[in-house]
């Protein structure tokens, strides 16, 4: 059984490339893995792509959505979003057995290896903490306050099985019927998330059942872009979160040997690829 991570990166505006290109890196060190990027890159990509990527697969991505992108509390920049091409996972991946990560998902330990040894089919995130403290998260629990579950699909494991295989499909379908799911899910948000097409997919497929999903063990912890990268060693990340009611001023904080959803790209660009 072949194993591996795929990462996507779209770039628009923004350069999602090289985020894919930092976060591999440490996938490499930590989980000494293979990793394969998906990419809609129409030009040649530098040589450090390919000595750390041992597989570029080209898909194209035609998503026009826009999102506003913060870096810290008080700048920010709306760009285009190509973020719709993670229900392609199951038919791009090289290997049997995959992980999917996030570019902005900084992996600082192994931890990642335990859902090869979990003998699932699929797993998933539910549980996260926000790492200022004092946020609720409380869009990070429910897709609404009256409605189902939220995954993160930032972290993915897979198996290719025929289960997997209908669990892609159905996002894919959630996808091209977006706005009749999230106006049944009760969701105000026009824009396709992945995280919410796959917390639809799977309490459609659990059954309607809310509590019946296999996750990754323990909880996702993350940062949102009102949050600065400052500095990392391949084993932390040191940031400045955001205080508690004082826009622009932060505290500091250093993570060690646990993996963190870094959700402010600008940062992550500024400190492990200058």
């Amino acid at each position: 059984m072949t194993q591996g991570v795929l990462i996507f990166a779209f770039n628009s505006e923004f350069n999602y490339q090289e985020l894919a290109l930092a976060a591999a890196k440490r996938v490499k060190e930590h989980l000494q893995l293979p990793v394969s990027l998906v990419t809609d890159a129409t030009t040649l990509l530098p040589e450090i792509f390919t000595s750390v990527f041992d597989k570029i697969i080209f898909s194209q991505d035609t998503s026009t959505q826009t999102k506003t992108f913060f870096d810290g509390a008080i700048a920010s920049n709306v760009y285009v979003w190509k973020n719709a091409n993670r229900y392609q996972s199951y038919d791009l991946t090289p290997y049997d057995e995959t992980l999917v990560i996030d570019a902005d998902y900084l992996v600082n330990s192994n931890f990642l290896l335990n859902c090869f040894k979990l003998e699932k089919d699929f797993l998933i995130y539910k549980d996260s903490y926000d790492l200022t403290g004092w946020r609720t998260g409380n869009e990070f629990k429910y897709v609404n306050q009256h409605s189902i579950p939220f995954y993160w699909a930032t972290v993915l494991y897979f198996k290719k099985t025929p289960n997997t295989r209908i669990l892609f499909d159905l996002v894919d379908f959630i996808r091209q019927n977006w706005n009749y799911y999230r106006l049944i899910y009760q969701i105000p948000e026009k824009k396709f998330r992945n995280d919410y097409a796959f917390s639809i997919s799977l309490h459609i497929l659990n059954g309607y059942v809310t509590d019946n999903v296999d996750t990754i063990p323990g909880r996702m912890y993350y940062v949102t872009d009102k949050d600065i990268l400052i500095a990392a060693t391949p084993t932390s990340c040191t940031l400045l979160v955001e205080k508690e009611h004082a826009m622009g001023e932060y505290t500091a904080l250093k993570i060690s040997d646990v993996d963190v959803h870094v959700m402010n790209k600008h940062s992550i660009l500024r400190v492990l690829n200058d």
